[in-house]
């Protein structure tokens, strides 16, 4: 199988998608489980960048990369994204640095999600508040354990 590097492959998904397109690509990397396993295939689709809501996965660039990450955060057209794995480093673009919105997740299993359900806006709440209490709690245990014995 022969490799195309990622600013290549990348040029065309934005082709694509500013021409009113989907694109289908298969995940790499670990920063959205358990949402998204290496290996899955998304569908991404063209967004609307006044449309963006918190929850949504979406493609963008972010220091000559392209990443795929959930909104986690938006004042007028400045976003935080995050992914879902991650608990600290987050990324901070304009809604112009928005290529394609995340439409659908084929599972390796052939189990098909779809990102926009008001099912998956629900799970993203509750994935957000567990992740948010279990960061919290450890840095509680981390802080006790560095604390001077007496």
């Amino acid at each position: 199988m022969k490799e195309i590097e990622n600013n290549v492959f990348f040029s065309y998904v934005e082709k694509e998608i500013a021409d009113g397109k989907s694109v289908s690509l298969r995940v790499k990397g670990k920063s959205m489980t358990p949402m998204l396993h290496e290996g899955d295939i998304i569908t991404l689709i063209p967004v609307n960048q006044h449309k963006l809501k918190i929850g949504d996965v979406v493609l963008f660039t972010y220091k000559n990369n392209f990443l795929l990450h959930r909104i986690i955060c938006k004042k007028k057209n400045k976003l935080t994204l995050q992914g879902d794995a991650v608990y600290q480093h987050t990324e901070k673009i304009s809604t112009q640095e928005v290529i394609a919105l995340l439409q659908q997740v084929k599972k390796q299993n052939g189990k098909t999600i779809d990102c926009q359900s008001i099912y998956r806006k629900i799970y993203f709440y509750l994935w957000f508040v567990v992740k948010t209490i279990k960061y919290r709690l450890l840095l509680i245990i981390k802080n006790k354990r560095n604390e001077p014995k007496r």
